[in-house]
């Protein structure tokens, strides 16, 4: 009688630890993971109040812009350095949880300063009204990945860089995902100010 006691002890058990482990792994299923998106569309690089010109760049998913620079060019050949997420240097990322004397948890954060800094040189080609050449270096803060640490949100950052070291106006790209139904275009535009 207490082998047979023993088995299904032993068998309870197994399907306790069975039924609990699906339920366990069916319980993070549900849970989606939360992203910040950061705004990229309405970044302004130079002085409009003296600009004889205005370049554009693009980028669109679907027909929506989600990724957007205009530069305020004053004189050719045209040469800056900017950094498209300047409200990020002051960032702060969480180093650890610790439990004070009271057993309250307490954060501690630590300086995690974000950085997309760029370039771009614009000259005019075979002096041309209208035809321009350049190289440029993009980097862009996506946004960021929220992860539960310890009960408080731990944001991982994520960025996207782009470049080109010969472009024109006329350069543009086109992608089609059609298994995500994804179109994306990039692409410049140049006109004068009045």
């Amino acid at each position: 009688m207490k082998i047979f006691d023993t088995i299904n002890i032993f068998s309870l058990v197994v399907i306790i630890t069975f039924l609990g482990g699906c339920a366990a792994a069916n319980f993070g299923v549900g849970k989606q993971s939360k992203f910040i998106q950061y705004d990229n569309t309405n970044h302004i690089v130079g002085n409009k109040d003296i600009a004889t010109k205005k370049l554009v760049y693009i980028e669109e998913i679907n027909g929506a812009i989600y990724k957007q620079i205009t530069f305020y060019i004053d004189k050719f050949p045209y040469k800056t350095d900017f950094n498209l997420c300047s409200d990020k240097k002051d960032f702060k990322t969480i180093k650890a949880v610790m439990i004070d004397k009271s057993a309250e948890q307490k954060a501690i954060y630590e300086d995690d300063p974000i950085s997309c800094n760029g370039d771009i040189y614009v000259s005019l080609n075979n002096n041309s009204n209208n035809n321009f050449v350049g190289s440029y270096n993009m980097k862009f803060l996506d946004g960021f990945d929220v992860q539960d640490f310890h009960g408080y949100d731990l944001l991982l950052k994520h960025t996207a860089s782009t470049s080109s070291s010969s472009f024109t106006v006329e350069d543009n790209s086109f992608e089609q995902d059609s298994i995500k139904q994804i179109v994306k275009k990039q692409y410049w535009y140049i006109k004068d100010l009045e």
